[in-house]
C-alpha cells in the first residue's frame, strides 16, 4: 500500500499512483479544514449478471444418447475498485463547470490545488463517495477564506437525521427554511463590511445532501439561488445512490464514541494518569464529516487530557480511525514534513513520526483496509493501538 525509499522511511516526494481529493467549503458551512478541488464523478458500480448453467432433461430411454447441452457464456464481472468510488453519477463539468462558478462569484476562479491531512477523519466525506467541485482566487490557509471561491458538495447515503443534525449544528449557521424551493431546503447568506459577501444553500434530496456555496465581492446571489435549484433538479433525477465502497478485507466496526474507540479507564492506566475525560471529539462543531456522513463507515477521532488536570500538556493522547480510508494516507504522507519511519514492532503496515512536543510521537498504522492514528507518550503507544484495533475490529 505505500511505497518506501531506499532506507525504509516515508518522507515527503515520495509517491505512488493514489489521488486523493479533498474539498473546501466557505467558512460558516463546514468546519475548518477541508481542502479545494474539482472532481470528476465517478460511475456506479454493482454486480454484473451470470447466466444460469442450463439443467440436462431426463432421457425417455435410457438406450438413447443424451445430448449434452452447450454450456452458456457468462457475462464477466466488473472490476471491483481498490479505492473508494464517487457515487454520484454526474461530474463538475455536469454540475458546476469553471463558467457558472465564476459567474456565481464574480471573479476568475482557477481549480485549487488538492490539500492532505495527517487526521484520516478528514477524508470521510470523499470515503462514503462525495463529489466534491471547488473553485477559488487564493489558496486557503488554515480557516481563512479565499477573497472569491465557488463550492458543490454532493453527499451520498445521507439521512434526513444527519441532513437536520448538518443544518442545525452549532458554527454552521445554515438554518434558514427555503420553502419556495421545497422541502428540506436552507440557505444562509450574509453580508458584511469586513468579510466578502457570502451565500449558500443546502437540501436532502433522494438520499443525496446537496450543499452550494459561494463567496465573492461581486456576489450573485440571485445567481447562486438558481444555479443551486438547477442542481437540486438534477439530483433528483439520480435514483438511489449506489453501492458503499469496502475494501477487499471488509467493513470494520469502526468507533462511533471515544469510549468506543477506548474505554477511559484502560486509558487511564495506559497513560500513567488517575483518569481522563474527552477534550475534542467528532460531534457537533467539531465534527469532521458532513451531514452525519461518517455513520455510513463509523469513522470517529478524539482528544482526552488527564483528569484532573496534572498541568502538562492539555491533550493527553488522540485517537482517529477511518475505516476503509488506508489508501489516503499515501497523499499525507507523500507532502508531509514530518518523516514516517517503517515500525515493524506495532501491527499492520505500521509508521512512526516525531511531533512537535518532546516523548509524544504520532503512530499511524494501516490495518485491514483502515486507516487507524494514534498520538500519545511513547511508552503508551503500544497498549493503545492494541485496544483500539480489537475495538473497532481490525487485527
Amino acid at each position: 500500500m505505500t511505497e518506501n525509499s531506499g532506507d525504509g522511511t516515508r518522507a515527503r516526494g515520495r509517491r505512488r499512483v493514489v489521488v486523493v481529493v479533498v474539498g473546501i467549503v466557505v467558512v460558516g458551512l463546514v468546519v475548518a479544514g477541508v481542502a479545494f478541488v474539482a472532481l470528476s464523478g465517478g460511475a456506479l458500480f454493482g454486480g454484473g449478471a451470470v447466466a444460469a448453467s442450463p439443467s440436462a432433461s431426463a432421457s425417455p430411454d435410457a438406450s438413447e444418447p443424451v445430448a449434452t447441452p452447450s454450456p452458456s457464456p457468462s457475462a464477466t464481472e466488473p472490476a471491483v475498485p481498490d479505492a473508494p468510488v464517487s457515487r454520484v453519477p454526474a461530474s463538475c463539468d455536469e454540475l458546476l463547470p469553471q463558467e457558472t462558478a465564476e459567474a456565481l462569484a464574480g471573479a476568475a476562479l482557477p481549480v485549487q490545488p488538492v490539500r492532505q491531512s495527517a487526521s484520516p477523519v478528514f477524508y470521510t466525506d470523499l470515503r462514503v463517495g462525495m463529489l466534491e467541485c471547488a473553485w477559488a482566487d487564493s489558496e486557503q490557509s488554515g480557516d481563512a477564506v479565499a477573497a472569491a471561491q465557488a463550492t458543490l458538495q454532493i453527499l451520498p447515503g445521507i439521512t434526513a437525521e444527519g441532513f437536520e443534525q448538518e443544518a442545525q449544528r452549532e458554527g454552521v449557521y445554515i438554518a434558514t427554511p427555503e420553502p419556495s424551493i421545497g422541502p428540506d431546503v436552507y440557505s444562509a447568506c450574509a453580508e458584511s463590511g469586513l468579510q466578502p459577501t457570502r451565500c449558500g444553500y443546502i437540501a436532502l434530496v433522494g438520499g443525496y445532501a446537496v450543499a452550494l456555496s459561494a463567496v465573492g465581492p461581486q456576489l450573485d446571489r440571485d445567481a447562486v439561488r438558481e444555479q443551486f435549484i438547477t442542481v437540486r433538479d438534477a439530483v433528483a433525477g439520480f435514483g438511489e445512490p449506489g453501492p458503499l465502497w469496502q475494501p477487499a478485507e471488509g467493513a470494520l466496526a469502526g468507533a462511533t464514541s471515544c469510549d468506543t474507540l477506548i474505554d477511559p479507564a484502560t486509558l487511564a492506566v495506559a497513560l500513567g494518569v488517575e483518569g481522563v475525560r474527552p477534550f475534542k471529539s467528532d460531534e457537533g462543531e467539531y465534527a469532521s464529516s458532513r451531514f452525519g456522513s461518517r455513520a455510513q463507515v463509523n469513522s470517529y477521532y478524539c482528544s482526552w487530557s488527564p483528569d484532573p488536570p496534572t498541568g502538562g500538556t492539555d491533550v493527553t493522547a488522540s485517537v482517529a480511525v477511518l475505516p476503509g480510508g488506508a489508501g489516503y494516507f499515501e497523499g499525507w504522507a507523500d507532502v508531509a514534513e514530518q518523516v514516517y519511519e517503517p515500525a515493524p514492532d506495532y501491527p499492520g503496515e505500521a509508521y512512526l513520526a516525531a511531533t512537535e512536543t518532546p516523548g509524544i510521537t504520532e503512530l499511524v498504522v494501516l490495518i485491514d483496509g483502515a486507516w487507524v492514528r494514534v498520538v500519545a507518550p511513547d511508552a503508551a503507544l503500544l497498549p493503545v493501538v492494541e485496544t483500539v484495533l480489537a475495538n473497532i475490529g481490525a487485527g
